[in-house]
C-alpha cells in the first residue's frame, strides 16, 4: 500500500488541511516559514500511525483532532491481503471508481487523548457495505422449517443453501467480506510511519558482539552498527566464525562496499583530494577487562587520507550525514512492505553541497520507501521536480496564531513570497550556475519568467542558433547589465516588453549607449512587438490550458495583465511551463497557430541581429 494523500483536522495550528495529494514519485517536500505548521504535519502523520497524541497538539478551542490518510492499493495487493475472503465484483468496482484509494481516519476520544480509533472514511465504500450487510442480514421467521444439514450443504451469510461437491473451487467456500473485516485488514497492513531522529543511527566507537547478538537496545550505537551490517549484507556469524583469513577478506570487502556506496552521496573532500572512507574491524578484549577477556567486539573508523578517527570525533555535519545515510539505506533494504519516513529539516547543519547530497540520497532510495520532509533550503529542492512540493503558510502572514493552510502544487503560485523564498532562491542559484554568458549572442531580458518562456519556445521551435538568454531582475536593472556587457566587450541584444516601462528603457539605452543613433541602436535594442508582457506570446486558450492550468478562468484583459493582477506567481508559472516542455508533456503540436507564429516572429527578429 502506498500513502497518496492526507487530511489533518483540528491539530495544533491546523483547522482543516482538506485532502492533500503527495508526490507520485515518493518524495514530498513541505516548504514554509518557521511556525507555519510544517512540523505539525509530520507530527500529525506520526500520530495517525501510533495513536500517540501530545497535549500540545490540542487546539485551544477544545476541538478533537482527526487525521486521515488515503492509501492506494493494487488489485494484486487486495487479492493477497484478503485471500481468505470473497471480494465481490461489485466491491472491486467501487474500489476501482475510487482510483483504488482507501481512506482511513484516526480520531481521538473527547475525554482522553490516549483513546483513539481508526475507521474507514469513504462514503461509497461505507454505503456499499451497509447495503450488502443489510441485504445479507438473517431474517428470523418461526414459520420457516428447520434446515436439515448434510455433508454437501453450506450456508452463506445470506442463508442461501447450496449443494457442493468436491470438484468445486475452494473459493466458493469463502464468505463475502464485511466492513469490519475489510477495515481491520487494511489497518493491520498499513505501511510503517517513522519519524527520523538525529543521530539514532550514529556508529559507535566500539560494540560488543554479544550485545549485537542479544539485540540489547540500551547498547550505545547498536542501531548504527545494525544498519552498517544490513547495508554491507553481513550477519554476525559471517565475521566471528571460520577461517581468520576468510573473515578478514569479508571485512575488507564490506568496508569497500560501504565506502563506495557512501562516497556516491557524500561528495565533499577533506582537504584537496581526500574523500571520507568508512570501515570497521574485528578485535578481542584483552586481560585489562577480565570479565570480557577474549570476547569479540567491533571497532568503527571514519578515515580520510591517513587520518583515522572514530565517528564521534568527526564534525557534527559528517556525523549527521553518516547517521542519516545508514538509517535511510538500511530502511530501504529492510522495509519491503512499505515505510513512510518523516524527516524534519534534514541537513540543517550541513554545507550547501552536502544538502544537495541529501537530495541525491532521496533519489536513490525513493523506489523502496516514501519520504516526506520539511525544509527551508533551496538546496533541498529540485528545480525540475516542483510537483513534489506543498507550501505551508498561515492564513494571515502577520498573525502567528492564524490557522495553517496547505497549498498543493497547482496553487503554489498563490503562496506568499516568504513561503516561496526557497524556490525563488533556487531559481536565482540555478541561473547563476548556468554559465550562459558568452562573448556574443547574449540576449538581456527583463526578468526570470521571460528566460524560462523563451528557453522553452527555443526548444519547441527546434532553434539551433546559439542564443544566450540573460534575465535581469526587473526592467529598470537592464541599463546596468547593458553597461557591464558593453564594458566587458560582450556582444548583446536587449529585449523588453512592449509596454511603457520597456519603451522607456529602450529610449534611455538608445540615448546613453548609442548617442541617439537609431540605425545603431536598432541593431541592439528590440521589444516584444504587441506583447505588454512575455505571457502575451500565448493565445488565451494556450495560456489558460498550459500556463495557469485553469480553462474555466474568464478575463477580458491580455494574459500579462491577468497574471499581474492575480495572486499567481509569474516566475513559477514560467518554470512549470519550461519543465513541461523539457519533459515532453507540451509539444509544438499541442499549441495553437497564433502562439507558434508569435514565438516564431520573436526568434526571427533575434536571429537577424545576433
Amino acid at each position: 500500500m502506498k500513502l497518496v494523500a492526507f487530511r489533518i483536522v483540528n491539530f495544533k495550528s491546523i483547522i482543516d488541511t482538506g485532502w492533500k495529494d503527495l508526490s507520485a514519485d515518493n518524495i514530498t517536500g513541505l516548504i514554509g516559514q518557521n511556525e507555519s505548521g510544517k512540523s505539525s504535519i509530520l507530527e500529525g502523520l506520526s500520530s495517525f500511525y501510533d495513536g500517540n497524541l501530545k497535549e500540545d497538539a490540542l487546539r485551544s478551542d477544545g476541538s478533537i483532532p482527526s487525521i486521515g490518510c488515503s492509501f492506494e492499493i493494487s488489485d494484486k495487493e487486495l487479492s493477497e491481503l484478503f485471500d481468505d475472503y470473497l471480494l465481490s465484483n461489485n466491491l472491486l468496482s467501487v474500489i476501482s471508481k475510487n482510483k483504488n484509494r482507501i481512506n482511513i481516519t484516526r480520531s481521538w476520544d473527547e475525554i482522553s487523548t490516549e483513546q483513539s480509533k481508526m475507521s474507514l472514511e469513504q462514503s461509497s465504500l461505507i454505503d456499499f457495505f451497509n447495503k450488502t450487510e443489510a441485504k445479507n442480514k438473517p431474517i428470523i421467521n418461526s414459520s420457516i422449517a428447520p434446515l436439515t444439514l448434510t455433508p454437501n450443504t453450506i450456508i452463506t451469510n445470506s442463508l442461501y443453501v447450496s449443494p457442493i461437491n468436491s470438484e468445486q473451487s475452494i473459493a466458493q467456500e469463502r464468505i463475502e467480506i464485511n466492513s469490519e473485516q475489510f477495515t481491520n485488514g487494511i489497518i493491520e497492513n498499513l505501511p510503517v510511519f517513522e519519524l527520523f531522529q538525529d543521530n539514532t543511527s550514529l556508529l559507535p566507537e566500539t560494540i560488543d558482539i554479544i550485545d549485537l547478538k542479544n539485540d540489547n537496545p540500551k547498547t550505545n550505537g547498536i542501531k548504527g552498527a545494525q544498519n552498517f551490517l544490513t547495508i554491507t549484507g553481513l550477519n554476525i556469524d559471517d565475521i566471528i566464525d571460520g577461517n581468520e583469513r576468510v573473515i578478514e577478506r569479508k571485512i575488507r570487502s564490506a568496508n569497500d562496499k560501504l565506502t563506495v556506496d557512501f562516497q556516491k552521496f557524500w561528495s565533499q573532500y577533506v582537504g584537496k583530494s581526500n574523500k571520507i572512507e568508512i570501515e570497521f574491524n574485528l578485535k578481542h578484549h584483552d586481560t585489562t577487562n577480565p570479565a570480557m577477556a577474549g570476547q569479540p567486539y567491533l571497532v568503527f573508523w571514519v578515515k580520510d587520507g591517513n587520518e583515522l578517527l572514530h565517528p564521534a570525533q568527526r564534525s557534527q555535519g559528517v556525523q549527521w550525514f553518516l547517521s542519516f545515510f545508514l538509517q535511510l539505506k538500511a530502511n530501504s533494504i529492510l522495509n519491503k512492505d512499505g515505510l513512510i519516513l518523516l524527516i524534519d529539516e534534514p541537513g540543517s547543519r550541513l554545507h550547501a553541497k552536502a544538502q544537495e547530497d541529501v537530495l541525491k540520497l532521496f533519489e536513490d532510495i525513493k523506489n523502496e520507501l516514501q519520504i516526506i520532509y520539511t525544509t527551508h533550503s533551496p538546496y533541498l529542492i529540485d528545480a525540475k521536480s516542483l510537483y513534489r512540493l506543498l507550501a505551508i503558510q498561515r492564513s494571515d502572514d502577520d498573525d502567528d496564531n492564524s490557522e495553517t493552510k496547505v497549498l498543493g502544487v497547482h496553487h503554489l503560485g498563490t503562496a506568499s513570497k516568504d513561503t516561496l523564498l526557497p524556490i525563488y532562491t533556487l531559481i536565482g542559484v540555478n541561473l547563476q550556475h548556468q554559465k550562459v554568458i558568452r562573448h556574443n549572442n547574449n540576449v538581456i531580458l527583463e526578468e526570470a519568467s521571460a528566460f524560462y518562456y523563451l528557453t522553452a519556445f527555443k526548444k519547441l521551435l527546434k532553434i539551433d542558433s546559439e542564443i544566450n538568454f540573460i534575465p535581469s531582475s526587473g526592467v529598470t536593472k537592464i541599463p546596468l547589465l547593458a553597461n557591464l556587457f558593453l564594458g566587458w566587450g560582450l556582444g548583446f541584444l536587449v529585449l523588453t516588453d512592449d509596454d511603457d516601462a520597456g519603451k522607456k528603457v529602450l529610449r534611455q539605452l538608445k540615448a546613453e549607449l548609442y548617442g541617439g543613433d537609431k540605425s545603431e541602436s536598432d541593431k541592439h535594442l528590440i521589444a516584444l512587438d504587441g506583447c505588454r508582457g512575455v505571457e502575451d506570446i500565448f493565445s488565451k486558450n494556450d495560456f489558460k490550458k498550459y500556463v495557469i492550468e485553469d480553462q474555466s478562468v474568464i478575463y477580458e484583459t491580455d494574459n500579462s495583465t491577468y497574471i499581474n493582477k492575480s495572486r499567481k506567481s509569474k516566475v513559477l508559472s514560467a518554470v512549470k511551463f519550461n519543465l513541461a516542455v523539457d519533459n515532453g508533456f507540451i509539444t509544438v503540436e499541442l499549441l495553437t497557430k497564433s502562439t507558434i507564429q508569435n514565438a516564431e516572429k520573436i526568434f526571427e527578429k533575434i536571429k537577424l541581429l545576433i
